[in-house]
């Protein structure tokens, strides 16, 4: 299967930091396409985005009411990768802290409790406030006390210039593993304690063997419908980009909503408000200024359709920077022939990486055979032989014709061999899949037939 990578940051993120989204997902399509795995690529791109400043995620989020800061991430792949956290405070990176709490025997670890749990694994302590983050607040409060703004925003859809929600990164590798990445610093005049869709899995995100969904948005409305579960289940039975507008025209226009849909059929992404993204695959590269040409503001959102119709452009013999030159010069199907500022578009990969692999051979689903008796008979086959060899020497001092008759006793010796030439099911610790091998010798080690990892069998 062809890599491929979006990543998104936030619904209401303006499109021009759209370089900021290429730039991740040029860092993740290079793990991609240098064989790595989807969970690498789409925590590469998310830590990218968690350290600029401009995105609402690790050292851009936004400041809580109280003036602190709480923020969610979340981890999944299609081999049972699960891990997340909420509401952790003073760590750089949360998505990182989720990579590692997927390897625990928790999902999601939240407040205190996983901020202990950071420091136990050397995440150092670490004050992600940025003085436009408290200018920000200042200006919420200053809108509280003239009686701009509830004392608590009891209508979301009211403030919806509020929201710079979670980013996110979902990918494909070339084994065909999907996974998905999202982090969050939450929406703006929060309570201490509250976690959103991000870190709840089947309501942020969703992972399938299949494929894979990304929401974006007011947490709450998110949390309410399950929604990326939901988007998941519908697009079993229509393309990822029907089923991404599917989930979006669930709300009302007016309550800022985006979905990001990948399956082996596709891709999908759909939006009521612009915001920063970029799509890349082998042969397609499309950036959030190229779906929304003209910058629009969230008080002037009023989308007439939702999504954007985005069109691609596939290599037809040309090579893939070839084809990724011509996506570049692509403008969103509305949009005015004119080409767009090739400043504001990030270049094409480089020439120098690897070409795709072929498309894999289709593998069935029965058990592997055994491993071949040959590899490992001869090692215990040896005791039997040297036992007959005095056997020929006594043999003429007795009576020939007993010499058949007792002859094949001593061969019967190696039966005891079948007993440990029987297969046997392992569990693969990679991929959790069962397997059968013939083990006749420990330790050794035997090749996961599901995920091809080597498993060392004691």
């Amino acid at each position: 299967m062809e890599p491929a990578i979006i990543v998104h940051g936030g619904v209401g993120q303006p499109v021009k930091h759209s370089d900021g989204t290429a730039k991740a997902a040029r860092a993740a399509m290079e793990i991609l396409t240098g064989g790595g795995s989807a969970l690498d690529a789409v925590i590469k791109a998310i830590a990218m985005l968690e350290d600029d400043p401009r995105f609402n995620a690790g050292t851009g989020s936004r400041l809580r009411i109280d003036g602190t800061i709480e923020m969610d991430a979340i981890v999944a792949d299609s081999r049972n990768h699960l891990g997340a956290v909420g509401a952790i405070r003073r760590v750089k990176n949360p998505v990182l802290v989720a990579r590692k709490v997927a390897d625990s025997p928790h999902k999601l670890i939240v407040g205190e409790g996983a901020v202990a749990f950071a420091r136990r694994y050397g995440f150092q302590d670490y004050d992600p406030t940025t003085p436009e983050n408290v200018e920000r607040l200042k200006a919420f409060k200053a809108k509280i006390d003239s009686g701009e703004l509830p004392n608590w925003m009891g209508d979301w859809r009211a403030y919806k210039d509020l929201i710079k929600d979670t980013i996110g990164a979902v990918a494909v590798d070339r084994r065909g593993v999907f996974a998905a990445a999202s982090s969050s610093g939450g929406t703006a005049l929060m309570l201490p304690g509250r976690v959103g869709d991000c870190a709840l899995y089947g309501c942020g995100q969703f992972v399938g063997k299949n494929g894979a969904v990304l929401v974006t948005g007011v947490g709450e409305y998110i949390i309410e419908k399950v929604l990326s579960l939901q988007i998941f289940t519908r697009m079993q039975t229509v393309p990822p980009k029907e089923a991404a507008d599917w989930g979006v025209a669930l709300f009302p226009k007016d309550v800022p909503m985006g979905a990001v849909t990948l399956s082996a059929d596709g891709w999908g992404l759909s939006s009521n408000m612009p915001m920063a993204c970029t799509v890349m695959t082998w042969d397609t590269l499309i950036n959030g200024d190229q779906i929304w040409p003209t910058e629009v503001t969230a008080e002037a959102v009023a989308p007439v359709a939702v999504g954007p119709a985005v069109s691609q452009v596939k290599a037809e013999g040309d090579g893939r920077v070839e084809a990724q030159r011509a996506v570049q010069s692509m403008l969103a199907p509305e949009a005015a022939p004119a080409q767009p500022t090739p400043a504001a578009l990030p270049p094409p990969l480089p020439p120098a990486l690897p070409p795709p692999l072929p498309p894999p051979q289709p593998k069935p689903a029965a058990l592997p055979p055994p491993l071949p008796p040959p590899t490992y008979a001869p090692v215990a086959a040896p005791p039997p032989v040297p036992a007959p060899a005095p056997a020929p020497t006594p043999a003429p001092t007795y009576t020939p014709t007993s010499a058949p008759t007792h002859a094949p006793a001593p061969a019967p010796a190696p039966a005891p061999a079948p007993a440990h030439q029987e297969p046997q099911q392992f569990r693969c610790p990679y991929c959790k899949n069962i397997f059968a091998a013939l083990i006749t010798v420990k330790p050794i080690t035997v090749a996961c037939p599901y995920c091809k990892s080597a498993v060392l069998i004691q």
